[in-house]
């Protein structure tokens, strides 16, 4: 154990001393690898594996113990439960357990002067509920659908962080501050 302990401890100095402009005694190397691939390399059903964490673990296991990486190699992850109780139409599970964004239009020519005019009402009350079905209609079942949504967000991601953090820690792998944490989305 004391050797893993080890290993974090170099691999956090790697990393604080980049971040902080020190030269770091090597460049840490941080791979992004997809949840999907993971889940594929192990085997195991793509849809099934996403809707119920079962197997993810293993999953990771097999795939990192022939990575060379000194963060947890480990990327986004769409959670579809959210995507399905707010009726998303922009990101939703192909018939092969990927998700995916389709070609889909939200805002149409017509509407741009009223979005320049006013965009976050535009974006309630037109473009989001094009995006999520289930946000259209009145605002105390709107109210609902979302925080029905966003439960079951932060359960899922919850059970995530616990599968990443104790391999973290069996590994030693360098886990950032994730008030750190930046992304991006293309825009579709």
């Amino acid at each position: 154990m004391s050797d893993v302990k080890e290993l974090l401890k170099e691999r956090t100095q790697l990393f604080d001393d980049l971040y902080s402009g020190i030269i770091p005694k090597r460049i840490p190397i941080s791979v992004g690898m997809p949840i999907e691939l993971c889940i594929q390399k192990a085997g195991l059903d793509l849809a099934k594996t996403q809707w119920t964490r079962e197997g993810l673990e293993e999953a990771l296991e097999a795939v990192i113990k022939n990575m060379k990486s000194d963060s947890l190699p480990s990327d986004s992850y769409r959670v579809p439960l959210y995507h399905q109780i707010m009726g998303s139409i922009g990101i939703v599970m192909s018939k092969t357990g990927f998700m995916q964004h389709p070609e889909i239009t939200t805002l149409y020519e017509d509407e741009y002067d009223e979005f320049i005019a006013n965009p976050y009402d535009c974006l309630i009350e037109k473009i989001f509920p094009r995006i999520y079905t289930a946000l259209g209609g009145d605002p105390i079942r709107r109210s609902i659908v979302f925080a029905a949504a966003i439960k079951a967000n932060a359960d899922v991601r919850s059970e995530m962080s616990q599968i990443y953090a104790k391999i973290a820690d069996k590994y030693g792998f360098y886990v950032p501050n994730p008030a750190y944490a930046s992304r991006s989305l293309a825009p579709f």
